[in-house]
């Protein structure tokens, strides 16, 4: 009988050295042809229900060259003459670092800054004062949560912006102390890169649109072609190892939950299940925000579509102010 346990969750600190968990980049004696190995229809619909398994995501079957592609290098990486060989190993479930390899192969790594404008006006303007407000009335701090936070692109966003905030609004006492900030992935390399706080020329290029793009003068350092986030932001930051799969349990409760692009990926049957469970992750009027192009409808949630400025937010028993 497969094991299907699961690796243990580790939660990484930004004073953790950078941990290298991708395997050999190419195997002595082995080559691929430049057609590439060919994935067949049977081996495609066993990766498709692996893939479902281990990660929610639904891979339709127009899907099946991307596959092949992103797995080709695990492929030879592991000696695996076919996609069964390949299959069978991680059947196994004895090998966890394989296991990670094809789930950050075949997960989407699309992020950038600031992502769509509406939503990161109405946290500036708006949601965070209110919540640093309230944070200061309860004695509590503000728990913002990023999902599938990939690179960092997202938390950092929500840092840069509650640090701009709080020097906005110095004077009544708000201070990025009354904020925590949680960062999650289920791509380790992921979290990694997004640790370092090191960002390429084209990852700095994406998403700093003009309201934003003063940040990048404020909080990177600038060598050759890489932009180095400051060590101030770098930790109001804490990334964790998570999986929508897995209980919210040990996360906490949250004020605000960003689970932007990540459940358009997802199968029907777990985003229903899903919704319930981040439910039970907000504390009372929380906010969710989801991507532009994300819906709750037919979900049948506790959660309330509601306008705040120029964008739409979910909240848990819907009504009032921020």
């Amino acid at each position: 009988m497969t094991d299907n346990t699961k690796p243990p969750l580790r939660t990484f600190r930004n004073d953790d050295p950078p941990v290298s968990t991708m395997g050999p980049m190419s195997v002595r004696g082995m080559s691929l042809s430049v057609q590439g190995p060919m994935m067949s229809p049977s081996e495609f619909t066993l990766f498709q229900q692996w893939v479902e398994r281990n990660c929610s995501l639904a891979l339709g079957d127009d899907k099946k060259y991307l596959l092949e592609t992103r797995l080709a290098r695990i492929l030879s990486e592991y000696r695996c003459e076919t996609f069964m060989d390949l299959y069978r190993k991680v059947g196994h479930n004895t090998d966890l670092a394989l296991r990670d390899r094809i789930v950050d192969a075949v997960t989407t790594h699309e992020t950038l800054w600031f992502r769509d404008e509406s939503p990161w006006d109405a946290l500036r303007q708006t949601i965070l004062p209110s919540l640093a407000k309230l944070a200061k009335d309860r004695g509590e701090p503000v728990r913002i949560w990023s999902a599938g936070c990939s690179t960092g692109q997202e938390p950092y966003s929500i840092a840069m912006l509650v640090d701009d905030v709080c020097r906005t609004q110095r004077t009544t006492g708000i201070t990025p102390e009354l904020f925590q900030i949680v960062a999650t992935d289920v791509s380790a390399p992921a979290l990694v890169l997004a640790m370092s706080g090191r960002y390429d020329a084209i990852s700095m290029r994406r998403g700093f649109n003009a309201a934003f793009d003063p940040f990048r003068q404020t909080y990177f350092t600038q060598t050759g072609s890489v932009s180095t986030l400051s060590n101030d932001i770098r930790s109001r930051v804490k990334f964790k190892r998570h999986s929508l799969q897995d209980s919210f349990t040990e996360l906490g409760v949250f004020d605000l939950v960003l689970m932007r692009y990540v459940t358009i990926y997802f199968a029907t049957d777990f985003k229903q299940k899903l919704w319930p469970r981040v439910c039970t992750s907000l504390r009372p009027r929380g906010l969710l925000l989801l991507g532009a192009a994300e819906t709750l409808l037919d979900h049948g949630t506790g959660l309330g579509l509601e306008r705040i400025d120029r964008a739409y937010f979910y909240r848990l028993n819907n009504g009032g102010t921020p």
